[in-house]
């Protein structure tokens, strides 16, 4: 499960993102369960708009695609932190939130365009996940009930 109290893992999470990108998938929300991109396959029920991505981004003198700040009231904000870099003398703000698929009309800047992307991708990624593991378990279902059933026969 992905934690979000992990402020260092998020940082790092969210800094090896590309410099043209303002946000970075981080997790994936189902029914209140985290998971991280690296667990999508443990997921077993999906359901396209029940998925929730939360995304990292930050802000910084150094950021080249900072997270806007017209933004910030938009999505479901989960978590937000800053680090001070004694270093550079620059504070970062760190940016932890959520969304779900988004509307047509909603794709109206270049976040929102990255975050549908992300999030479309990621649905089919558990989708098809989701697709195995039914077809895995119709498999045992089938296997254990000939299983029974020739047992029940030879028992008689």
């Amino acid at each position: 499960m992905f934690d979000i109290e992990n402020q260092d893992a998020i940082m790092e999470l969210i800094d090896t993102r590309n410099e043209n990108c303002i946000v970075i998938p981080l997790y994936v929300n189902i029914n209140n369960e985290l998971y991280g991109l690296w667990e999508l396959d443990e997921i077993t029920s999906f359901s396209r708009n029940m998925i929730k991505v939360g995304f990292g981004s930050s802000k910084g003198l150094f950021i080249k695609s900072p997270f806007p700040n017209d933004c910030m009231y938009e999505f479901e904000m989960k978590k937000m932190f800053s680090y001070f870099d004694y270093d550079e003398n620059t504070e970062t703000f760190y940016f932890v939130f959520e969304s779900g698929l988004l509307n047509e009309d909603e794709l109206t800047d270049d976040i929102h365009k990255q975050m549908q992307q992300y999030i479309e991708a990621i649905a089919d990624r558990v989708q098809k996940y989701v697709d195995e593991y039914r077809t895995e378990l119709r498999k045992r279902l089938m296997e254990d009930e000939d299983s029974y059933i020739s047992n029940s026969y030879s028992s008689e």
